[in-house]
């Protein structure tokens, strides 16, 4: 179960050829497949984990309320480094468009304006042969790339885009709508005597660089430079890395769900699935499990190797009804993949960690602090029948995960038809369990794990459906084999 740190933090490579709508598609693209803005309410729901502070932890912790069964709602993680020397450092939001950085880029013609003062930068080759790669500079942030997307107007009355990109500078002004395939396109050879790339210390310079549209009708011009906000490390101070909200909350997506029961006789249950285009898998061990007032000591056991364990240590805290479970590793010594590393900076240098502040040396210490957010799922087991919900309640089954039955609980708050069956992971549904009027009050159904045949169904993740009426609630459960 033990979760590593896993980065992805590779950039956007823009073409200097197509339209200003391609363009602006490929980096839309780019950025949706990384962090999963798919429409308004995901980009509301990314900009509200931005801006949200973590909230205190509970000091009272009791063991017992350890048991039960949890899911694992959200992970957060925090880099930690000490230095033998004071360093200035380029901060990561204003490298990635997600933070204002210093200068600006005035782009101006005859008929506007504007100052470009964001700024996305990729990789980079070789200066000197004109070949630099993915630089992207823009007069909006990250957040409002999706808004121009989706349609909302950000108050710019021209959003415009600067990309460098192979050898050429290429700018395209989103608010042109006159149409043809290069509208509000404008492209010129990279020349290195108006143009200052200084990689080392990511400033970008540009001396009234003039830029042409495609049929020579119009001229832009481009003046003004542009490096990061930098932050100080202090030599002998252990600092947290400043991870942009956006970024740790992609870095800190996992592609399983996690389940784990803990049981009050000290022994447990551990269930991992795996979810692709293709397949889905369940991965479950058997735990032991011992708590103190402020450490839990979890050991897993492998279902293949039954001699074979491993244990892990986490402080614990109560934020409400979440369990908020916390590790310190050291990534670079602790975890199997790097243990060829002869140093911090060789670590830092030659993995994803070094993304987390670009061109950080003499590194004497780093940690990696991980929290593990955990909800009960199965909070209500019993529900008296006296309840009298607005409508309805779909309450969660027990137990789930399950084999070879579990128990699904709806409550309605007057006699309805209702509609409840299970569903497969496809959204195919393959059993009717109640199909007509209920009752006012509390019912319940049990599924033993077969299809509208009577057959048996493999293993895996499942959802059940209730449709009272107009209103529908959908809640999902794990069949273990």
């Amino acid at each position: 179960m033990k979760l590593m740190l896993s980065i992805l933090l590779t950039f956007t490579m823009l073409k200097a050829s197509g339209s200003n709508r391609e363009r602006l598609n490929d980096i839309f693209q780019y950025f949706q497949n990384k962090y999963q803005i798919h429409n308004i309410e995901d980009l509301n729901r990314k900009k509200s984990i931005a801006s949200k502070n973590n909230s205190s932890l509970n000091s009272v912790r009791n063991p017992s309320d350890i048991v039960g069964n949890w899911e694992m709602a959200n992970m957060t993680q925090k880099i930690l480094v000490t230095v033998d020397s004071t360093q200035i450092i380029p901060t990561m939001g204003s490298l990635n468009g997600m933070e204002v950085s210093n200068g600006g880029i005035t782009v101006s013609n005859d008929s506007f304006s504007t100052v470009l003062t964001y700024m996305s930068i990729g990789d980079s080759s070789d200066v000197d042969s004109t070949m630099i790669e993915s630089m992207l500079f823009m007069n909006f942030d990250f957040f409002s790339l999706f808004a121009i997307i989706f349609g909302i107007d950000i108050g710019i009355e021209n959003p415009m885009i600067i990309t460098i990109d192979s050898g050429y500078v290429t700018a395209a002004d989103l608010s042109d709508t006159t149409g043809g395939y290069y509208s509000g396109t404008y492209m010129a050879p990279l020349d290195t005597s108006q143009v200052n790339v200084d990689m080392e210390n990511f400033t970008f310079s540009f001396g009234n660089f003039v830029m042409n549209n495609y049929d020579s009708t119009s001229t832009l011009n481009v003046n003004g430079s542009l490096s990061p906000q930098t932050y100080q490390i202090d030599a002998g101070v252990e600092t947290e890395l400043p991870i942009p909200a956006m970024l740790a909350d992609s870095m800190n997506e996992q592609s399983e769900d996690i389940y784990v029961s803990f049981y009050e006789n000290g022994s447990g249950l551990s269930v991992e699935t795996y979810e692709d285009y293709y397949y889905m898998d369940i991965d479950s061990s058997s735990l032991s499990w011992v708590a103190l007032n402020d450490s839990l000591f979890i050991t897993f056991y492998d279902s293949y190797y039954s001699d074979s364990s491993e244990t892990d240590t986490f402080a614990y805290s109560f934020n409400n009804d979440t369990l908020v479970l916390e590790q310190i590793i050291d990534p670079c010594f602790e975890d199997d993949y790097y243990y060829y590393y002869n140093s911090y900076d060789e670590c830092f240098s030659s993995t994803e960690l070094g993304m987390f502040a670009y061109g950080l040396t003499g590194i004497s210490d780093l940690k990696q602090n991980m929290q593990i957010h955990f909800v009960q799922y199965d909070a209500v087991s019993t529900i008296a029948e006296s309840l009298t919900p607005s409508r309805h309640n779909l309450y969660p089954a027990f137990p789930n995960p399950f084999n070879p039955v579990t128990t699904i609980g709806y409550s309605l708050s007057y006699e309805e038809h209702i509609d409840l069956g299970i569903y497969d992971i496809t959204g195919r549904k393959i059993k009717t369990l109640v199909n007509g009027q209920q009752g006012f009050g509390y019912n319940e159904v049990k599924w033993n794990a077969t299809n509208e045949l009577g057959e048996s169904v493999s293993g895996g993740v499942y959802f059940y459906k209730i449709q009272v009426g107009q209103v529908s609630e959908t809640k999902k459960i794990i069949l273990l084999k």
